[in-house]
């Protein structure tokens, strides 16, 4: 049992095209054999064509289809192979600039075979805890006492990466250094701090190309956007003061320890004023040019 001859055939070559888009050739062989039962992985193995080869007149398409068929004879296949643009992968080192903080390099990257990143995006209204106005002034009651428990609706944009991983290391190592972490520079057209990496959630998948079972792992990353910088803004007020020492004392209220918080200012009690608000950044920076650009 085996391949007898195998001839290249004007039977299915041919080429198709509309403006705007682009070429599809096909390309077929007569493939004889001297057993009617032969397998047809051994009779599509006997085309010299494998998938991602580049067609012999058009280097934009490479093999990514193939049909094989029983061509009237009992010991006659026809073998036809179809010749398109790949779909956009990363190239090599796309993302490599900047490594995983956990020094393994930027290995691992998916390229070729598996599918290439691919964004998507939403806006919402979400309820969140404000301190402030517009206008940066406190929100307090005529008396300029605070007023909590205060939300307000304001917007967030967000943004997801689906990207596939050849090595669970390589995705594991990235979780563990990005994961919590707000973008150091520009990024996604706004500046730094704007955008917090909410983490992922991943698969693993597997997919099969001719005779080539792959196993991949697949996630798809959030990130989220807020103007504010993603900064903490509590207002400042306590129960106790300095004691121009270096140490703290209560605050006293009619020579009472104070039962509510007391407006501070520059670390001492300040009755009656209109509170500060505090600024802290929670978040630690990352370099999120390892994530390519949104769009």
């Amino acid at each position: 049992m085996a391949i007898v001859s195998v001839v290249e055939t004007l039977n299915s070559r041919n080429a198709s095209a509309r403006v705007r888009d682009t070429v599809t050739y096909s390309r077929s062989w007569a493939v004889k054999t001297d057993n009617p039962g032969e397998p047809l992985l051994s009779v599509s193995g006997a085309v010299p064509v494998q998938f991602g080869d580049y067609h012999p007149e058009d280097t934009s398409v490479i093999a990514s289809q193939i049909d094989v068929r029983p061509s009237g004879d009992l010991l006659l296949f026809e073998v036809v192979w179809i010749y398109e643009v790949p779909a956009a992968v990363d190239s090599i080192d796309a993302g490599e600039a900047q490594p995983p903080t956990d020094g393994s390099g930027g290995t691992g990257r998916p390229v070729y075979a598996i599918p290439a990143d691919a964004w998507s995006g939403s806006t919402s209204l979400a309820a969140v805890p404000v301190t402030k106005d517009l206008n940066d002034d406190p929100i307090v009651n005529s008396a300029n006492v605070p007023i909590p428990d205060q939300t307000a609706m304001r917007p967030f944009a967000k943004v997801e990466l689906t990207r596939s991983y050849s090595a669970l290391a390589q995705l594991t190592a990235e979780i563990a250094a990005y994961t919590g972490t707000v973008n150091a520079a520009t990024w996604a057209g706004t500046g730094p701090r704007t955008w917090l990496c909410e983490g992922c959630k991943w698969s693993k998948q597997s997919q099969t190309i001719g005779s080539t079972s792959m196993v991949f792992y697949q996630a798809t990353w959030s990130f989220s956007f807020d103007a504010r910088e993603w900064i903490l803004q509590p207002i400042d007020r306590g129960y106790m003061e300095k004691d121009g020492s270096g140490g703290l004392k209560n605050i006293l209220v009619d020579n009472e320890p104070a039962s509510d918080p007391v407006p501070l200012n520059n670390g001492y009690a300040a009755p009656g004023t209109k509170p500060n608000i505090l600024t802290f950044y929670i978040y630690p920076t990352a370099d999120f040019s390892w994530w390519g650009n949104p769009g």
